[in-house]
């Protein structure tokens, strides 16, 4: 596996898109300070995952974007794609069988950023997973920065041992850890949700089985409801459809009269149509006659203004070709003196061509004399300029010791200033570990009570949610009853409205009384006498309606009048109108009637029989419920009447106790069962079967009254519901307000608990971090104390060197000061020779320029030449124009005038044509008149037909109405087919009967109350939820030890490799050691190892003729040296495919360095490198080098060089490099 390619844009300095292909082997990246080579390193740590902007240098993340220069604005976006290719097949997940795989970051500045793997977005998770294990990573040792060698100096043992943890590769194993763990603390949230869960659900059950029990019975009593309301609903409609048939053959026959009539009529209208059309036609042929001849006349016309216009063209062509004839002379002039002209210009050419030829060949000779001298002073400056570029180099390295001694003063200065100031700091973070220590303390007692409000809101909470949800159910439960209360309402309204509707249009009676009942309606000042029928002054007991009419029957339909002459009134009326007949009954009789006497009601024994008015026992006991008269209310008024008719009148339960009273005592009563059977005093005997849909005029007035009872009952019922509900409602609405607010409550105080323990654990993470930090300052306080002295030595050795180098660049300075001298008089000679030359080429320019413009002149003459000639050709062309027009114009006047004649002929025939038209359509509009006459009449014979039709319609209609309401009510209201609903009544059954059952079944459901209907369905998902919820909680428990488990294996798994893996680095580590210091010993240690997987990694080292000592208390140069050791050791157990190494040879001496080659070298067959170096010793160990230009300033730009293996390499300096890198003998350049 290695890196193929790597592309950028918008990535810090590199504005402009980039590619660098990486060959096997090392590269090297090089270039001057600030070019921007170590954002190469950035960008590669950057796609492969790195997510602290500190780490990339830059103090948030959107920094890496291209931020712009003085010539060029800031970027919106920075990505960079690294290629990485593998035969092996050692990428990871679902990548293994690529052989080279693309990754690409891209970030906006809007702070967006996207991962892509093949150009497929992913997440950051996929590139993590895709190198795992491989050793490449954003925080593993395939990457290695002079930073982070600096880290790794003062960096903390804990700190220390995350590479032996990346080595040993239990960071997945960590990661899977921290995953099981949240898995874990997961579930027991889980868990104990789902106990308040069950514990609110096992509530619910519990109240459902009885809501359950109890709807489950309502339901039974509403089924038995519904099919009595179905059978009586049945019988109504068979009766209103045996009325419908008669009604359709009638209406069937009146429309065959009418289709005949229609026939006739529509045989009329299509010939007035077909007259109508015709006349149309001939219309539109007059039209089309008049129209041709306007339009023969407007040709005509036409004609003869053609012939006008092309006179007019013939006159304007003379005019032309007068014109054209003196334009020709005047240009044939011009040509003349063009000519002329001309031929001088010639002759002047030919002389320049002359004189410039022998001016050239004497300019070609001078040219090669003053060559020749250019080369021999140029070779003379290259040899200063060698010279030159030794001085300079003397003159850099003198400046260069001077700045290395310089910046050591500065360095020991700095160290003084930052011993004094790590001292300080010191006693700074004591103080700040006292106040963090405090700090913890009252954060501690504030969680605590934080967290006893948490719970007591919590409480509060679950008992408002449990009222809530109970008065949320009674408020459903009222407004379904809201709901079926109002059905019922608007049911019971339109039955009171059809009841209604029948009495007040006295539906059933007598022609002859209806008719007088509408006149007195009608006409009500002149008929004060009609007071109305019997039957609207009777109110009956419920129950006694079919006896009662049995008895007084077709009486009940009699007029009752105030005297005979109001009764003699109506019957005049009646023949009179031919409206049938009618009975009446007088209030005021001639002669006073016995039943016009005071009736005692309830007067006479108390027990046993009553005495009747005519002498005879009113018969008592079982079976006999009462005089007929008792069971009736009527105004004071009619009692005569009510008297006459029902005192002799007895009641019984049942004809089979009638017929035994009659018998035994005798004939002064009649007997009515309560179905409606009769024996009167003579034995005539009235009975049989009624029709159970067909109710009595009183039983319908008993209806309608206690319909219009119940609906008022209703309404009120309904007003009640409904200020319970709105009252339920408020309260609702403050229950769920309470809810909100202590919702609300909790979410502050939760958030609050969550900001004191992060807090918390910011202080105790603060505390810890204080503490490491003084005891890190004590070790950096020693280290700091060891370089000082240091320093000073290395002052010491460099200033014996810039001695040496002084007296070098005085010599180099008097051997250059001769050659300048020398190139003074070939300087001169050369310029003499410069300002003959410049004289010649002027000379020759100058002659030059006069030719160019001769040419110019003679060019242009011929050009005038050329362009009159074409003029000349135009006007002769315009005269042959201008005759041809002529002549068409006279052959065109000709034919026109021929045409003419012809149209004035087809004017005057048309003109004669219009005449007959005319004529004809006077004819046809007199027969059109007499078909409308006609047609009126027969309009009228249908209009009469279709009145007596719309009658028919309208009584089909109502019934047709009251069949398909009835239809429409057994198909919506009960989900049945009127078919169905017949075949279910048998002829037994009676309405009365089914009334009877449906009121007890009603009472029933009354008394049961308040049903939750929802609460079946809502018990088996509640039941089924909970038996789910606690198979879940099962599965958690199971779950949760399983994790635990899982967790304890990784943590054995995880000490395992640690150990192992720690004991291979402490061996490598041992061996690079000594490799790189060419001796001395080193080890690593384990610090506070009761916990292998908490416990800090100590670093050991002793350098050839040193005692073993800590790590800090080495020289920079060493600690650098043996951190790179350690860094090595740990690669080498677990090698990368490739390794980044930025800078980390800066802190090392050339011995050093070359080790550090050497040691590269070895690796590079295995491993790719890239390094990133300002040493000339590492450019040299590079297979290819990358140099990076800042030639526009604030943009990197890269350059490479590739070199062939022949012979040494070797460094040269070269003025002009803008990079300061060094070239190679046979290198190719590629930028």
């Amino acid at each position: 596996m290695r890196i193929e390619k790597f592309e950028a844009i918008g990535f810090k300095s590199f504005a402009d898109k980039i590619e660098i292909d990486f060959q096997p082997g090392i590269t090297a990246i090089v270039g001057p300070n600030g070019c921007g080579k170590s954002n190469i390193s950035d960008a590669i740590s950057w796609v492969l995952g790195e997510q602290s902007a500190k780490h990339l240098r830059g103090g948030k993340m959107e920094d890496v974007i291209f931020n712009g220069s003085e010539t060029r604005k800031p970027l919106s976006m920075a990505e960079v794609t690294l290629t990485v290719s593998d035969d092996n097949g050692g990428f990871n997940s679902l990548y293994k069988e690529f052989k080279e795989v693309m990754i690409t970051r891209r970030l906006y500045r809007s702070g967006e950023s996207e991962y892509f793997i093949n150009r497929t977005q992913c997440r950051l998770k996929d590139i993590h997973e895709l190198f795992l294990d491989t050793g490449i990573g954003a925080k593993t040792c395939s990457i290695i920065k002079q930073g982070e060698v600096s880290e790794l100096l003062t960096s903390h043992p804990e700190q220390r041992r995350t590479l032996i943890e990346e080595a040993a590769g239990i960071e997945k194993f960590q990661l899977r850890k921290k995953e099981t763990e949240r898995k874990l603390e997961h579930t027991k949230d889980n868990l104990i949700r789902l106990d308040d869960i069950i514990f609110e659900v096992k509530k619910q059950v519990n109240s459902l089985v009885r809501q359950a029990r109890k709807a489950k019975v309502y339901n039974k009593f509403k089924e038995k409801i519904r099919e009595f309301e179905v059978k009586i609903a049945a019988l109504s409609l068979k009766k209103l459809e045996g009325n419908y048939k008669p009604l359709e053959e009638n209406f069937s026959r009146l429309q065959d009269e009418r289709i005949e009539k229609s026939s006739k009529l529509a045989g009329s209208e299509t010939r007035l149509e077909e007259l109508r059309l015709d006349i149309l036609n001939r219309e539109e042929n007059l039209k089309e006659l008049q129209k041709a001849f306007y339009e023969k006349d407007k040709e005509i016309s036409g004609i003869e203004s053609r012939i006008e216009i092309l006179e007019k063209e013939i006159s304007h062509m003379d005019g032309i070709k007068a014109k054209a004839c003196e334009g020709i002379n005047i240009l044939k002039c011009e040509m003349e003196e063009i000519t002329r002209e001309l031929e001088e210009r010639q002759g002047q050419r030919e002389e320049i061509e002359k004189t410039l030829a022998g001016k050239r060949n004497e300019l070609e000779g001078k040219e090669k004399d003053f060559e020749d001298l250019k080369k021999d002073v140029s070779a003379k400056l290259e040899f200063i300029e060698a010279e030159k570029n030794k001085i300079v180099d003397l003159i850099t390295n003198v400046n260069t010791i001077r700045n290395t001694i310089q910046e050591g003063e500065i360095r020991i200065e700095d160290l003084n200033r930052r011993i004094k100031i790590e001292e300080e700091e010191k006693e700074k973070e004591k103080q700040e570990l006292q106040e963090v220590e405090n700090r913890i303390s009252a954060l501690v007692e504030e969680t605590s009570k934080v967290k006893e409000k948490f719970s007591r809101v919590s409480e509060e909470i679950k008992k408002t949610v449990s009222s809530l949800e109970e008065k949320e159910t009674q408020f459903l439960l009222l407004e379904k009853e809201i709901k079926e209360v109002s059905d019922y309402t608007i049911l019971k309204v339109s039955e009171f409205s059809s009841l209604k509707k029948i009495l007040d249009n006295h539906e059933g009676f007598d022609r002859g009384v209806k008719s007088l009942l509408k006149e007195r309606d009608e006409k009500s000042e002149s008929c004060q006498w009609i007071l109305g029928t019997l039957s609207d002054f009777i109110e009956t007991s419920p129950g006694y309606e079919v006896a009662i009419e049995a008895v007084l029957k077709d009486r009940l339909q009699n007029i009752i009048v105030e005297s005979q002459d109001d009764a003699l009134k109506a019957l005049e009326f009646l023949k009179e109108s031919q409206e049938g007949r009618s009975s009446f009954i007088p209030l005021k009789p001639r002669q006073t009637p016995s039943y016009v006497l005071p009736i005692a009601g309830g007067s006479g024994s108390s027990e046993g029989e009553k005495e009747h008015e005519n002498g005879s026992h009113i018969p008592a006991g079982e079976g006999v419920v009462g005089k007929a008269i008792d069971f009736i209310k009527y105004p004071e008024r009619y009692a005569g009447i009510i008297n006459y008719l029902l005192s002799d009148v007895i009641i019984v339960e049942n004809f089979k106790k009638g017929y035994e009273l009659w018998r035994n005592n005798g004939n002064g009563f009649s007997y009515a069962s309560l179905s409606g059977d009769i024996i009167t005093p003579a034995g005539i005997i009235t009975g049989g079967a009624t029709d159970v849909l067909d109710h009595g005029l009183l039983m319908k007035k008993r209806e309608v009254k206690e319909l219009e009872e119940e609906i008022k009952g209703l309404s009120a019922k309904r007003e009640e519901l409904e200020q319970k509900s709105g009252k339920l409602k408020e309260e609702i609405s403050g229950e769920r307000q309470r809810k909100e607010a202590l919702e609300s409550e909790l979410r502050e105080i939760q958030v609050k608990q969550v900001h004191l323990e992060k807090d918390l654990e910011i202080k105790r993470e603060t505390g810890k971090r204080v503490k490491e930090r003084i005891e890190q300052i004590s070790f950096e306080i020693e280290g700091l104390l060891y370089e000082k002295e240091e320093f000073a030595n290395e002052i010491k050795s460099y200033r014996e060197k810039l001695t040496e180098q002084e007296e070098a660049r005085k010599s180099a300075k008097s051997d250059l000061t001769k050659l300048q001298e020398s190139l003074g008089s070939l300087q001169d000679r050369l310029e003499k020779e410069r300002e003959k030359l410049t004289e010649l080429k002027v000379e020759v320019a100058r002659e030059e320029e006069e030719e160019k413009r001769l040419n110019f002149q003679i060019e242009s003459l011929k050009d005038s030449l050329d362009d009159l000639g074409e003029r000349i050709l135009h006007e002769n062309q315009d005269i042959t124009d201008a005759d041809q027009k002529i002549n068409e114009a006279h052959n065109t006047i000709g034919h026109m005038k021929t045409e003419l004649e012809k149209r004035c002929l087809e004017r005057d025939e048309i003109r004669d044509a219009l005449t007959l038209r005319k004529a004809d359509m006077e004819k046809i509009s007199a027969e059109l008149n007499n078909l409308e006459a006609d047609i009126r009449l027969l309009r009228k014979d249908h209009e009469v037909l279709n009145q007596a039709l719309s009658e028919l319609g309208k009584q089909r209609t109502e019934i047709s109405i009251e069949i398909n309401s009835l239809n429409k009510s057994l198909s919506e209201s009960y989900s049945i087919k009127p078919e169905d609903a017949k075949e279910m009544i048998s002829e037994e059954e009676n309405v009365n009967l089914l009334a009877e059952e449906l009121q007890k079944f009603k009472s029933k459901t009354e008394k049961i109350g308040l049903v939750n209907l929802a609460a079946i369905n809502e018990y088996e998902t509640q039941k089924a939820r909970l038996d789910f919820m606690e198979t879940q909680k099962k599965d958690l428990l199971d779950s949760s030890e399983a994790l635990k488990k899982t967790i304890s294996k990784i943590s054995k798994t995880s000490k395992e490799r640690f150990i192992e893996t720690f004991n291979l680095i402490n061996e490598k580590f041992k061996e690079v050691f000594q490799l790189f210091f060419s001796g001395g010993q080193a080890e690593l240690r384990l610090v506070d190892d009761e916990d292998i997987l908490k416990a800090g990694v100590e670093i050991i080292a002793q350098p050839p003729g040193k005692k073993l000592q800590n790590v800090s208390l080495l020289s920079g140069g060493e600690k650098a040296l043996t951190f790179i050791s350690l860094l090595f050791a740990v690669f080498l157990i677990k090698p990368s495919p490739f390794c980044l190494l930025d800078e980390v040879d800066a802190p090392l001496d050339e011995s050093n360095v070359l080790r550090l080659n050497n040691f590269i070298k070895k690796l590079s067959d295995k491993t790719q490198f890239l390094v990133i170096t300002h040493a000339n010793r590492t450019m040299e160990t590079a297979d290819v080098l990358y140099g990076i230009t800042m030639e526009e300033p604030g943009v990197s730009k890269p350059v490479s060089v590739r070199f062939r293996e022949e012979g040494a390499k070797e460094v040269q300096k070269q003025k002009g490099d803008s990079i300061g890198a060094p070239k190679y003998k046979q290198a190719e350049l590629t930028a």
